[in-house]
């Protein structure tokens, strides 16, 4: 959700709520590509049972913390009552 503080001036206000989930396929790789040189991968996916926010706002989603970290959120695919996120590299975001 963006906010205006002070007029003129917008951030985003993060909301994080706590979700039940399953890991559905567990790895790590390391990339060595232009973008994301010796960047840890989380190949992971994993499927959360969504409320009605969840469903509302998942086009907001961009981490999920996981295993200690922030991973950043590639895609997420609808099915309900599940939201199936796909992971990312570690996000480095406020």
């Amino acid at each position: 959700m963006e906010v205006e503080n002070p007029p003129g001036v917008w951030k985003n206000d993060v909301v994080e709520r706590k979700v039940t989930g399953d890991v559905l396929s567990p790895g790590a790789s390391h990339s060595s590509n232009g973008q994301q040189l010796n960047d840890t991968l989380l190949t992971q996916r994993i499927s959360i049972l969504a409320d009605e926010f969840a469903y509302t706002n998942f086009t907001n989603i961009v981490y999920i913390t996981f295993m200690g970290h922030k991973w950043i959120v590639n895609n997420i695919q609808i099915s309900r009552p599940r939201l199936i996120i796909s992971l990312g590299g570690i996000y480095v975001g406020n």
